[in-house]
């Protein structure tokens, strides 16, 4: 299941379309599937914000700093397999799919990191000029749900370039 967010602002904003032969951030008006979470929110423009896998589970700071070397680390059930796969002559081939994974996992990590910042940028400029933005993030097809929780954030007092997480059934409003 993903995790699909909605921002609402005051403005219209650019809308920045998804390419399908370059998957990047992407924001876009909402319609169809998408109309009834309009219901949660008091600014008229809504839009979808996606991330280059078309969903927003990819959103986060903290989220997307993990700790490469964790990440590279081999099990010891890994090692145990590597052993048997030494022994049918294969170990060379799994080394190299286990670092080009490691690379791909830091590659995306990057990349949801821009995406989240590019998001943050829309959150800060439409505060700095006196606008409230507000959030909604919900599981794919739950869009009439109401929020479980509500929170709003000073963004004069909060640095949301450090610690900017989305939580599923959270309504936020940033100030």
């Amino acid at each position: 299941m993903c995790k699909m967010l909605f921002i609402a602002t005051r403005n219209t904003l650019q809308e920045i379309p998804h390419n399908i032969n370059t998957p990047d951030f992407y924001l876009e008006k909402i319609s169809g599937e998408f109309l009834p979470v309009k219901r949660h929110f008091k600014n008229s423009n809504v839009y979808f914000v996606g991330t280059s896998r078309r969903c927003s589970c990819d959103f986060g700071i903290k989220s997307n700093q993990h700790d490469l070397s964790l990440i590279g680390q081999i099990p010891p059930v890994q090692k145990l397999l590597n052993k048997l796969r030494q022994l049918k002559g294969t170990l060379k081939e799994w080394e190299k799919r286990h670092e080009e994974k490691i690379i791909k996992s830091g590659d995306d990590q990057r990349s949801y990191l821009l995406q989240t910042q590019r998001l943050i940028d829309i959150i800060l400029t439409e505060t700095q000029n006196g606008n409230s933005v507000e959030m909604y993030c919900v599981w794919a097809g739950d869009y009439e749900n109401e929020p479980e929780t509500y929170r709003t954030d000073d963004t004069t007092k909060e640095n949301i370039r450090e610690d900017f997480e989305i939580e599923e059934k959270e309504f936020r409003t940033f100030v």
